[in-house]
């Protein structure tokens, strides 16, 4: 247990703890914001499926500026294949839905495969975000749908950007 009363002295951590700790927390994340990750997996769990947890997020991007609302691989790719259905092209629909149950199975095993092996859990690789508005120069554009790569994240901050 560890003691947080102000009244005591922090524990002494050596120059070797400290480089063990980043490392540990560099193996973990790579290049990635550990932080950001985290809080992904914090809100939408190990397999992101959580399909009702989300967050107003901004974040800086190659492309500009980008904020909405950060939501789940699984909320994401269903609103993705809702825009994809049209009265003319049920058939593309339907592949994506396929496409994406074969994903998530996969995903689901590869989970219980870790689980049993005591492997952690990756940490997520993109962020999901629906109503995005992207700041580019005085221009916006606003998305209903946007997803970018976590290794792409320079920065973030919690809550939406706004002209």
């Amino acid at each position: 247990m560890v003691d947080i009363n102000p009244q005591t002295t922090p524990p002494e951590i050596t120059p070797e703890q400290v480089a063990e700790i980043s490392e540990s927390i560099t193996m973990r994340s790579g290049d990635r914001d550990f932080y950001l990750a985290f809080l992904l997996r914090a809100f939408f769990g190990e397999t992101s499926g959580n399909d009702h947890a989300s967050f107003r997020i901004s974040v800086l991007t190659p492309a500009g500026v980008v904020a909405g609302t950060a939501v789940s691989h699984a909320r994401w790719s269903k609103a993705l294949a809702a825009e994809l259905a049209t009265d003319t092209n049920d058939a593309l629909y339907e592949a994506f839905i396929d496409a994406f149950a074969m994903v998530t199975d996969t995903d689901l095993r590869s989970s219980r495969l870790r689980d049993v092996k005591g492997v952690p859990e990756p940490l997520p690789s993109f962020l999901h975000l629906e109503d995005a508005t992207i700041f580019v120069g005085e221009r916006t554009l606003n998305n209903r749908l946007f997803r970018v790569s976590v290794d792409d994240v320079s920065g973030w901050c919690l809550g939406s950007w706004s002209a």
